[in-house]
């Protein structure tokens, strides 16, 4: 049983890892000023973020 928990908590680590390294290339934190929804694609950052909701939905998700 605690093979099937670790590899459950593995994948959802690695899920988590994948939505921080896109948003990590993200260049939208390095513009100075106002920015337009043509300055980056808001229907990824929509999937991401919904991404990151079903994570942490997930019953091996917290933060302690």
């Amino acid at each position: 049983m605690k093979d099937v928990e670790a590899f459950e908590k593995g994948k959802l680590l690695k899920e988590a890892l994948k939505i921080v390294d896109v948003l990590a290339k993200n260049d939208l934190a390095d513009m100075d000023g106002n920015f337009t929804i043509k300055d980056f694609d808001y229907e990824e950052l929509q999937d991401l973020i919904v991404k990151a909701r079903e994570l942490k939905k997930n019953r091996w998700w917290s933060l302690k």
